[in-house]
């Protein structure tokens, strides 16, 4: 998004200086003067590292489901960025003592929608959607009987494909034509591949369970195949993930169902050259939640949880929905 307001941001320019000569010139010349300018501002590397960062971010298992506003300056109108993501873990041999291999499988789906302010009464909006899965295969080892380190690799697909709405004469006339398929009205797909290590530490602390999990995330992410050329990409996205969950029991019951009260907070921090790629590196997360133990129903499942966290950062607030369970 960072590089489309630079495109936009240069069109005003383009259209300040033309628009007393629009009754004058060849509509087709000035579609064609935006469009080299758009052209020339696109850098192939600076924007597929945007678009890198919304896939990775997409494919990231941290978050349920979430709704971001990123504070993306006063020419980006109404920027919302919503993740929704299920994640499923299985462990094989989970009763036997030592290291253990587990395989994750991850769908997700997210937009990124906001509007551009182009000129009085003139404005684009536009909507980036983007959906894939991975699956990644790793080693848990138990270093001591509360810390586990973690290490996978992941291989993944992902779509992204984006529409724009244009509203006002200028923008309708020559923006749309000037811009289809190489700013907006696209599409690209895009292989995923990396890997991850982390850490989990568990411990009883005055009738809490605590727990505190966190590690670097590495991903490569490339098109395979786009709309337009210059839309083809290659990039790395390297975050690093940190969560705290507190437990405390609690004397309400669900039915027969043992409830608990749950305190959570974490930080996710996008690093390496292009980590304001989305208009912002670094979120923060606080919230509770209610966890039930319906482990007495013989379930695969062990324990529920359902809760609410809140997002701020530098450039960037929301909220996020808290659906979580463990086996």
């Amino acid at each position: 998004m960072r590089r489309t307001r630079l495109v936009l941001l240069l069109c005003k320019t383009c259209i300040a200086f033309t628009a007393p000569a629009f009754a004058q010139t060849d509509p087709q010349d000035i579609i064609d003067e935006l469009r080299q300018s758009a052209l020339a501002e696109l850098d192939s590397q600076s924007l597929g590292a945007g678009y890198a960062a919304m896939v990775s971010f997409a494919v990231s298992p941290d978050i349920s489901a979430a709704t971001f506003y990123p504070d993306s300056g006063s020419d980006v109108q109404d920027a919302r960025l919503k993740a929704y993501r299920l994640p499923y873990r299985y462990t094989f041999n989970r009763e036997r003592e030592g290291g253990h291999v587990f395989v994750e499988g991850l769908l997700a789906y997210q937009t990124l929608d906001a509007g551009f302010a182009i000129d009085t009464n003139e404005s684009v909006a536009s909507d980036w959607r983007t959906w894939g899965g991975s699956v990644s295969l790793g080693y848990e080892t138990p270093l001591s009987e509360r810390l586990s380190l973690f290490a996978a690799v992941t291989a993944g697909f992902a779509r992204l494909e984006n529409r724009a709405h244009y509203d006002g004469l200028i923008a309708e006339t020559y923006l749309r034509l000037a811009f289809e398929g190489i700013v907006f009205d696209w599409f690209a797909d895009a292989n995923i591949v990396g890997g991850s290590i982390s850490a989990e530490y568990q411990r009883p602390w005055r009738g809490f369970d605590l727990e505190i999990r966190g590690g670097f995330t590495d991903h490569y992410i490339s098109s395979t195949d786009a709309s337009s050329p210059t839309l083809e990409f290659s990039a790395n996205v390297l975050a690093f993930d940190v969560d705290f969950s507190a437990v405390h029991p609690t004397s309400l019951k669900l039915g027969n169902t043992p409830l608990a009260a749950v305190f959570l907070a974490g930080n996710t921090t996008f690093l390496g050259e292009h980590r304001n790629a989305l208009d912002f590196n670094s979120f923060y997360e606080i919230g509770a939640a209610i966890e039930a133990d319906v482990s007495a129903r013989n379930w695969k499942i062990k324990k529920l949880r359902l809760g609410l966290k809140l997002i701020y950062g530098a450039h960037v607030d929301g909220w996020s929905m808290v659906l979580g369970h463990s086996f």
